[in-house]
């Protein structure tokens, strides 16, 4: 199972990472705007700096995204990326452009 090990940066909507593999792979998430409304109102609101790698390897921002409990109360919690996800949508960085 891959996983995140490191984020090495971040510009503009592009995150550059090191896997558990040691390969080092960039995801724009500008290519998911369409997609996905949390990704969206990352991009939208400036937030992309403030990923960061969990648990499990996945990216995520913390209180980015809205659950409803039983109740239909709404509240805040964190948006995750797999680790899966961000390697097969990523592309491989030279080793010289980090």
């Amino acid at each position: 199972m891959i996983k995140i090990k490191e984020i090495i940066g971040t510009i503009g909507t592009i995150i550059t990472c090191r896997f558990s593999n040691n390969e080092v792979k960039a995801i724009d998430l500008n290519e998911f705007i369409d997609r996905d409304r949390f990704i969206q109102k990352i991009i939208e609101t400036d937030q992309i700096s403030l990923v960061k790698i969990g648990d499990f390897g996945q990216l995520y921002w913390p209180a980015q995204a809205t659950m409803r409990d039983v109740n239909g109360i709404e509240s805040a919690t964190d948006y995750d990326v797999s680790p899966e996800f961000v390697y097969i949508h990523s592309k491989s960085v030279e080793p010289s452009l980090i």
